[in-house]
């Protein structure tokens, strides 16, 4: 599952890079591929809306994906002041990023599929959607029997974990969950662009990764809502002082 999540995830981001700002703040390479990833997140899903089966969205997704590596790859060519010291000061906050997503991925997967939320909303609609190979009309939203899941709810996390149990070939209470960590990414990153030596963000992280628990992998999404919320008010106080200007 790590490998398909790794490819997953970097799809994710060359799909994001097509559409993102290309990296030309040195001093915020975490936030932007935080929002490169986003981004590629967006996209995707806006491929799954268009009603195309799954396989045909990763064939679309690719293409794009190959555009935005093609970018990337021009974008790492380009002569860039103050790359290489970036790197070395973004060493620290990479590999907390890292060895918390780890702590994470090991997290998620040890723990099947249990809440009534996570097991008759949003992964019953994942499954729905793996099932019919595409998010559809046709899939049975409208039917009353599935009236009790929400079928109006939103369904990106749905949607991701569709494509992992399609690229993985099958469904069991375990694999879909691998859409929590997708989800998880780019807010780690966004919230390690604000990292410094300094007690208001150890605070910062203590809260926003360790005060919700389960929330963050038992399936169900209040806890993603409200961290996503939080870090939109973060990253929007960081653009106002920088005029709005990322």
């Amino acid at each position: 599952m790590f490998i398909v999540l790794s490819l997953f995830t970097t799809y994710l981001f060359a799909l994001g890079y097509l559409a993102a700002p290309s990296f030309r703040s040195p001093d915020r390479l975490l936030a932007q591929m935080g929002l490169a990833i986003g981004a590629g997140i967006l996209v995707n899903y806006c491929l799954m809306l268009t009603g195309l089966t799954i396989p045909r969205v990763f064939i679309a997704g690719m293409i794009l994906a190959l555009l935005g590596g093609l970018r990337f790859s021009a974008d790492l060519r380009s002569p860039s002041d103050g790359r290489i010291s970036e790197y070395k000061t973004s060493l620290v906050p990479v590999c907390c990023a890292i060895f918390l997503l780890v702590v994470y991925y090991i997290q998620i997967f040890t723990e099947p599929l249990s809440r009534w939320d996570a097991r008759s909303i949003w992964f019953f609609h994942a499954r729905m959607i793996w099932a019919d190979g595409a998010l559809r009309q046709s899939g049975g939203w409208n039917h009353p029997s599935i009236g009790f899941s929400n079928p109006d709810y939103p369904k990106l996390v749905p949607t991701i974990a569709a494509q992992l149990a399609y690229i993985k070939g099958y469904w069991n209470e375990f694999l879909p969950k691998g859409s929590l960590l997708v989800m998880l990414v780019p807010l780690t990153l966004w919230v390690f662009s604000f990292c410094q030596k300094s007690l208001s963000f150890i605070v910062l992280a203590v809260i926003f990764f360790l005060s919700l628990g389960a929330w963050l992998w038992n399936g169900v999404m209040d806890g993603y809502l409200a961290l996503y919320s939080a870090v939109a008010l973060l990253l929007f106080g960081h653009m106002r002082d920088r005029g709005f200007c990322f």
